[in-house]
């Protein structure tokens, strides 16, 4: 009798440390968040900030992408609604921005965080630690540049085939890095290991608006009928930062010999010179490794850059035999030389700006925390003294379906 009244006491007692759905989320009081924009005033110096919402039934009913809520062409209620907000602190213009909605701004689905160029070149870092507090937006979130433009200005950007502009901007950085690798898939956590790390700096995309002003050609078409193309979006070329700032963008090569240097090479075409005749032979790189080793010697950084690819042959602009093993190594030897120049490349502007965005000092940290306790003070500096070695081991796999040359054997040297 006193074990079942005890064990009445315990469930009863039991019960009242249960909490329920204390801090339950309904989801028709929430304003799904898709892409949050930052830009900065130029007079006043205030943050802007501006929310990309989702509208679910406007998706779900194949509407148009659009800002500024409302409905969108033909009627239909845009997908997208953009809430802006201004305040002198990040967290006073987020919370301005919240007061125009009347739902809870839900940051758990961000896919993309924009930055104005202007707010890059003051400075991200007050930026960067709201982030990371927050516990909502995920460390797996991409995160862009507005190149030349504010953040608002991109945002703005109608889509023609996603029906949420930010998976547009993603699903562009994700196809040119994986197709050209002239471009890097960046998230919030890569930019934060970088900032937080010690004599490492970020690198994150730009994105550039394209306006399309010209009329579209059609010979048989009447003048009145010539229309004018939209502006769209295009993945520029990526922002090195240095102490929270922005200070340069890579051009096309630097960008890929930093993706070759970062061990992110997914695929590119090698346009290479053969013998006397300029870009004459393009590959295309099916698999890339790199291996980066960082030593210290006489008080100077010794960086050794190993990469081994495999290509494919896809376009050869002269009548090469391939049937020719010779050929073959020629036009591997060219390669070498030619992913060779864009490495150093990059590493020539890590030496000339004195900026680690390669992730050099990381490897030595990690290999040598001796060394790197020496020179941590003075990695800066010691960058532009550093001895650089880089190899290239490249094979071509597949010289294609055709060994004999379509074009006349005339054209080139066999």
């Amino acid at each position: 009798m006193i074990a079942k009244f005890a064990m009445a006491v315990l469930m009863c007692a039991s019960a009242l440390l249960t909490t329920g759905c204390w801090n339950k989320l309904e989801i028709s009081d929430l304003a799904i968040v898709s892409a949050i924009g930052v830009d900065k005033a130029q007079d006043i110096g205030e943050y802007r900030v501006f929310f990309q919402v989702a509208n679910p039934s406007a998706v779900a009913s194949g509407a148009a992408a659009g800002g500024g809520g409302g409905a969108g062409a033909g009627g239909k209620a845009q997908t997208i609604t953009v809430y802006r907000g201004v305040g002198a602190s990040l967290f006073d213009a987020v919370r301005n921005a919240s007061k125009m909605s009347s739902r809870r701004m839900y940051l758990s689905h961000v896919r993309l965080v924009v930055f104005g160029e202007r707010l890059a070149k003051d400075g991200i870092e007050e930026l960067l630690d709201y982030l990371k507090r927050s516990n909502e937006i995920r460390l797996t979130t991409n995160v862009v540049i507005a190149k030349g433009m504010t953040a608002e200005a991109l945002m703005s950007v109608a889509t023609r085939f996603e029906k949420i502009p930010a998976d547009a901007i993603r699903g562009k950085m994700k196809f040119t890095s994986n197709l050209f690798s002239e471009n890097i898939e960046i998230q919030l956590d890569d930019i934060l290991k970088a900032v937080m790390g010690e004599g490492t700096e970020a690198v994150i995309n730009g994105v550039e608006l394209v306006k399309r002003g010209d009329k579209e050609a059609e010979s048989d078409a009447p003048k009145e009928k010539e229309r004018y193309s939209p502006p769209s979006t295009k993945i520029g070329p990526i922002g090195v930062f240095k102490g929270g700032k922005l200070k340069l963008w890579l051009d096309d090569g630097a960008s890929r010999g930093l993706a070759w240097m970062l061990n992110k090479m997914k695929g590119t075409v090698v346009t290479v010179d053969f013998r006397e005749q300029k870009e004459s032979v393009s590959l295309d790189v099916l698999r890339s490794k790199t291996k980066v080793k960082v030593d210290v010697a006489n008080d100077k950084p010794l960086i050794d850059i190993v990469i081994r690819q495999e290509a494919a042959l896809i376009n050869v602009k002269s009548g090469l035999d391939l049937r020719n093993p010779g050929l073959i190594k020629e036009i591997e030897a060219s390669m070498n030389r030619k992913t060779r120049e864009e490495i150093m490349k990059t590493v020539q502007i890590v030496k000339k700006e004195k900026i680690d965005f390669a992730g050099f000092a990381g490897k030595l940290h990690r290999s040598n925390r001796t060394a790197w306790e020496k020179l941590k003070d003075r990695w800066n500096e010691k960058l532009s003294e550093a001895d650089v070695r880089v190899t290239v081991q490249s094979h071509v796999r597949h010289p294609g379906m055709n060994l004999e040359p379509v074009l006349s054997k005339a054209t080139g040297e066999q």
